[in-house]
């Protein structure tokens, strides 16, 4: 098993085991649907990117845990950076930034480890940059776990 695995796990029993929270069963937004695609502006390291919805605010009306990103079908090798955010257009509020990298053009799934309460009622959107001078996409997907 290898590190983020691990920490995955390690995480996820301790919310699980948490006596003040009862979940209901994992799943992952969109479900039986490609990701949303992202697009990185077509200069390196430009964060003025368009902030792309996962989920609008009427999809869960419970708190919910966001415990990985998944990032699928990116389209070249790059070193990439997801911005993510939470509330409505206009006054979204960053609240994680990780960094990843693609070794090839391919539906190579990458993991990325968010572990974070989200409110109830509430819009997940996402933002890309990359290290390209051109332009990339990415397609983002939630792995979620909803508090009842």
């Amino acid at each position: 098993m290898n590190i983020l695995a691990l920490k995955t796990l390690l995480d996820w029993v301790a919310i699980a085991t948490s006596s003040d929270v009862t979940h209901g069963r994992p799943g992952v937004y969109p479900s039986l649907a490609n990701g949303v695609t992202a697009t990185s502006p077509a200069s390196a390291w430009d964060n003025s990117g368009t902030i792309v919805e996962i989920f609008d605010n009427t999809v869960f009306d419970v708190e919910i845990h966001i415990s990985d990103l998944v990032v699928n079908l990116v389209s070249g090798a790059d070193e990439f950076q997801a911005t993510l955010y939470y509330g409505e257009s206009g006054s979204e509020q960053e609240f994680a930034c990780v960094k990843f990298s693609t070794p090839a053009t391919a539906s190579r799934q990458v993991l990325l480890d968010i572990n974070r309460r989200l409110p109830r009622n509430t819009r997940l959107s996402v933002k890309l940059a990359s290290a390209s001078a051109s332009s990339r996409t990415a397609d983002f997907s939630a792995h979620y776990r909803s508090f009842k």
